[in-house]
This record gives C-alpha cells, sequence and structure tokens, in this order.
C-alpha cells in the first residue's frame, strides 16, 4: 500500500507565517500497547504552505491480514530550523537546532483506509488535548 499524505488549512506559526511543516508517520500493531508504537518515515519539509501536497509517499507492505489491522499515526511538525543553517556546510560547528514545533496529529486503522472505494480519507487534525482543530487531512 502507498500512501501519500495531504493537508488543508494547517495551523499558522505563532508569528503568523505559513509552517514548514513535515509529517512523521508511526505504527504499531492492533494488540500492542500505546507504548509500542514505532516511526515508519518522514516526508520532506513543505517550507512555508499552509496547504502542503507532500511528495514523499509511504509504502506499508502487507504480509499477513493482521497488518490491515495496524494503527497509523501521523504527527505533523513545523520545523523551525531555519533553511539557511541547514545549507551552511562551510561552518565545521552543527548549526543549532531547534525542536520541531508539533502542529498537531491524526490516527486511523489501516483497514479503514483499504475498506474505502477511492482508498482515500479526510480526517481533522487533532491538538495535543486531543480535540479536532477543524483542519482538514487527505491522505
Amino acid at each position: 500500500v502507498e500512501l501519500g499524505v495531504a493537508a488543508c488549512g494547517l495551523p499558522r506559526t505563532t508569528l503568523g507565517a505559513a509552517p514548514s511543516a513535515f509529517v512523521v508517520l508511526f505504527t504499531k500493531l492492533e494488540h500492542e500497547d500505546a507504548q509500542h508504537w514505532s516511526e515508519f518515515g518522514r516526508t520532506e519539509v513543505s517550507l512555508h504552505d499552509t496547504n502542503p501536497n507532500f511528495v514523499t509517499k509511504f509504502r506499508v507492505f502487507l504480509t499477513s491480514l493482521a497488518d490491515r489491522n495496524k494503527d497509523c499515526l501521523l504527527n505533523f511538525y513545523h520545523d523551525r530550523q531555519p533553511a539557511s543553517a541547514k545549507l551552511s556546510s562551510s561552518s565545521r560547528q552543527p548549526p543549532f537546532q531547534r525542536k520541531p514545533l508539533f502542529l498537531g496529529y491524526t490516527r486511523f486503522k489501516l483497514r479503514v483506509l483499504l475498506s474505502q472505494p477511492t482508498h482515500a480519507l479526510e480526517h481533522p487534525l487533532c491538538g495535543k488535548d486531543n480535540r479536532p482543530r477543524g483542519d482538514s487531512l487527505g491522505f
């Protein structure tokens, strides 16, 4: 299964700028407890875009029926590291690393995605308080 991610209306940063967003996909099997999330992959950073359509696709291989019951968690982040700091290779010191800002998440089961006729889902982005933020995510 190839999973692509797009978002519509991501929240702006505290300074009102469009976020430089990226997504981290985590997966776990249905019967595993909440502590067993494994990072599956990351998208590229979409610079200054509240409606990113990420180029990076995630390929999830289904080797058994149990794999259809995988839980998927998509965390959205704003990359606060300036692009100029990432491109600077002339310095021997690594650039100052800033922790990405959490924008929100969405969670779904792979079988729900596979059961859709178009194999597409639209989910709201949830914040740290687990409440939908009204933003729309497609995958």
